[in-house]
């Protein structure tokens, strides 16, 4: 049986993070895993994580807004919670009266950063930590199976030469260790740099 664990975000999506039994499906080609069909889950929790999606606008914005609709800020949800006054019709008296009500806007592409110029170019994000903990599992096999049923405790290991580093982790590591060399090679003095060429 898998479980999933749902966690409510600031921003208010929701994800669930999953933990898979021995039944559960895994797509060699990329790596994810599916749910069983014998599923339960746990009551949702409030998490101050950030957001997997990758186009969740209130992470862009770096968890501070300010709403296009009703052009209040700071906020630091994923909807606006700024007070606004709104006319409405009594049904008793036939009166109109305000009523003090929130905005409620969800932030989107037209709000823009708190504190930030509405002219400035907002630094691009990157993504590279989207799924975290399990059910972002990869591991790198190529075969013309499709899917792969995952083995218990029992099943035999497997080799580290069968699977692939990930391109985010390993990859960017050891480009800034190339980096580190070649500055600290060029820190070195022009004579130390004179005898190695020889």
């Amino acid at each position: 049986m898998c479980h999933g664990h749902p966690r409510h975000h600031p921003c208010a999506h929701t994800s669930i993070n999953w933990h898979y039994c021995p039944s559960a499906l895994i797509d060699l080609e990329t790596g994810y895993e599916t749910p069983c069909s014998n599923m339960s889950f746990a009551a949702a929790q409030p998490t101050k994580s950030d957001c997997p999606l990758q186009n969740c606008q209130f992470k862009s914005k770096g968890g501070s807004w300010t709403c296009c609709s009703c052009q209040q800020g700071p906020n630091t949800q994923g909807w606006c919670t700024m007070p606004l006054s709104r006319l409405t019709m009594n049904p008793e008296s036939f009166s109109v009266e305000s009523v003090e009500t929130t905005c409620d806007h969800g932030c989107c592409s037209k709000c823009i950063r708190y504190g930030s110029d509405s002219n400035a170019s907002s630094p691009e994000m990157t993504f590279s930590e989207i799924r975290k903990g399990s059910a972002s599992r990869k591991f790198g096999y190529s075969s013309a199976t499709k899917s792969h049923r995952r083995g218990s405790a029992f099943s035999l290991p497997v080799s580290g030469e069968d699977s692939t580093p990930s391109p985010s982790s390993s990859s960017g590591s050891s480009r800034y260790k190339l980096d580190l060399e070649y500055t600290s090679s060029k820190a070195k003095s022009s004579k130390k740099r004179h005898r190695s060429k020889r």
